[in-house]
């Protein structure tokens, strides 16, 4: 399976745009959440625990779903991690989820990940 992290976010970014229901997005993350903190590193885990906080305030009621859905696009919008000399950033406008690699010893950015789009509202 690929990395937890990423597949979460690729489920949420399935959900932001449309391509799957609140009840597949729930059905598609509970076997990804579940028991994580033995399978991915506290950064994930952290991921995980905030995913499944948000869906229990919307089945809660605290939140309708458009709000819901502004709760979540923060988990494919942006991010950064840094891994030994090389710095990984997400940023969007019209996208989802765009990853670059930036290596700053040699100064060069790449293009690398997946995009997702999503239409404007």
């Amino acid at each position: 399976m690929e990395n937890l992290g990423l597949e979460m976010r690729k489920q949420v970014a399935r959900y932001l745009a449309g391509e799957i229901s609140i009840a597949e997005f729930q059905t598609h993350l509970a076997p990804l959440t579940w028991n994580v903190e033995r399978r991915a590193d506290p950064e994930v885990a952290a991921i995980a625990h905030e995913l499944d906080l948000r869906l229990a305030e919307f089945s809660h009621g605290d939140w309708t779903e458009p709000e819901l859905q502004a709760h979540l696009s923060p988990f494919v919008t942006s991010y950064s991690v840094t891994t030994g000399d090389r710095f990984w950033t997400s940023n969007s406008t019209h996208q989802v989820f765009s990853t670059q690699m930036a290596s700053p010893a040699q100064g060069q950015l790449l293009s690398v990940g997946i995009q997702f789009e999503v239409a404007s509202a």
